[in-house]
């Protein structure tokens, strides 16, 4: 597979949108955003269950190594959330609403994966189904 190689995405109008790969660099941002935000909820979380201080470091480090690993921006990929901010460092900032408002939805995630340099399709049978 060639982790490199730009993708076309044909969005209902007919338009056609460029998906360039993320560069590792964007790929560490992205899961830097989920280890902060991981961080925050589960400081958060911890402190409404008046968990300790020792418990709560625990929880946090967990959480923050779980959200740094590759498989959870993977799975991020297929939220709403997430394939709109993988899209969007794919391809920019002035084309993400467009396209999002274009394309089959239910197919961002497969898009945002091969953003990802993930062909996810390669992994599905002949029904659809991974």
């Amino acid at each position: 597979m060639n982790l490199a190689a730009e993708t076309f995405v044909t969005g209902r109008s007919g338009k056609e949108y460029r998906l360039v790969p993320l560069t590792v660099r964007q790929r560490m941002a992205l899961c830097n955003l989920l280890e902060e935000r991981a961080r925050r909820n589960t400081a958060a979380d911890c402190m409404a269950a008046g968990m300790s201080k020792e418990d709560t470091v625990q929880a946090i480090k967990a959480a923050r190594d779980k959200a740094g690993l590759i498989t959870t921006l993977v799975q991020w990929a297929f939220t709403v959330e997430g394939s709109h901010a993988i899209l969007e460092a794919s391809v920019g900032a002035e084309t993400i609403d467009g396209m999002l408002e274009d394309i089959d939805l239910n197919e961002a995630g497969v898009h945002a994966c091969a953003a990802l340099g993930l062909d996810i399709r390669r992994y599905q049978d002949a029904s659809g189904n991974a």
